[in-house]
């Protein structure tokens, strides 16, 4: 089976002043994404950006069952 895949990278802070903004255009590309092919969306789980993406996948994901979450977390060693 071929899986289509996203990938969310972004800042951690946001501007305040563009949270709506930035909300209602998340929402609408992975909705295109979505009915596109898009299964696989992975998120460097980090604050800011890569939180809200993560956070509506979850809630899509729990409106149909065949798109997955993936958290991409880094790793520092000593």
């Amino acid at each position: 089976m071929k899986f289509k895949t996203c990938c969310f990278s972004g800042h951690r802070k946001l501007p305040s002043n563009r949270i709506e903004q930035i909300v209602k255009r998340l929402d609408h590309e992975i909705d295109c994404l979505i009915s596109q092919g898009v299964t696989d969306f992975i998120s460097g789980g980090g604050l800011g950006f890569d939180q809200l993406a993560a956070s509506f996948i979850i809630v899509k994901k729990e409106m149909r069952q065949d798109i997955r979450l993936i958290f991409a977390l880094s790793c520092v060693a000593d």
